[in-house]
């Protein structure tokens, strides 16, 4: 996850087109939730490296000094969760590393839907809903199910088909026979 949240900030620098780092003021954060995601997914002593290396991305001006103080909180408590150190948070004990929630991470980041689209961990309930929505359609897809406008229109059809062979004088048994359907389904095409 902590590695997904990187590669999803890295993907919101560039759908930004800060090809050459992030504005002057914007700096600050996407470094800093690097170093705090880098703190998730490393060893306390390998995070400073790293972090210099996704600083030429956001800030490359920044001195290695700079982006030690950006990330100075985040580096003493990824040190102090590697000594084992624990903290009360919300009524539970956990490591003092940061964690942060997508809502939060949106907000902050002023996330807008159409960025979220292309983001692979740092997303919306909406946009859960959506993907899982498109999923959902492609996996009947793949089952043989049809499109729900071509259901549909075959509905429509039988419908059709049904009302005429009723006005030829057709029995509802033997409409229900000539359409493939219950003899209660021709009935109910003949009725509406």
């Amino acid at each position: 996850l902590a590695w997904d949240r990187i590669a999803d900030i890295r993907k919101l620098a560039e759908l930004r087109g800060w090809a050459n780092g992030a504005p002057d003021g914007q700096r600050d954060l996407p470094l800093f939730l690097c170093a705090c995601f880098l703190a998730e997914a490393m060893l306390a002593r390998d995070i400073e490296s790293e972090l210099l290396e996704l600083a030429r991305q956001f800030a490359p001006t920044w001195s290695a000094g700079d982006i030690r103080s950006c990330a100075a909180t985040v580096y003493s408590r990824a040190q102090a969760a590697a000594r084992g150190e624990t903290v009360a948070f919300g009524g539970r004990v956990v490591d003092p590393r940061y964690r942060w929630r997508n809502t939060t991470l949106i907000d902050r980041l002023n996330i807008t839907p159409a960025e979220a689209r292309e983001m692979r961990t740092i997303i919306s309930k909406a946009e859960k809903r959506r993907r899982s929505v498109v999923r959902s359609a492609e996996a009947r897809l793949v089952a043989g199910c049809r499109p729900r406008a071509q259901w549909l229109e075959s509905v429509e059809q039988r419908r059709a088909s049904a009302r005429l062979l009723r006005a030829q004088g057709l029995s509802y048994p033997r409409i229900a026979v000539e359409l493939g359907v219950s003899v209660g389904a021709a009935h109910a095409y003949c009725k509406q």
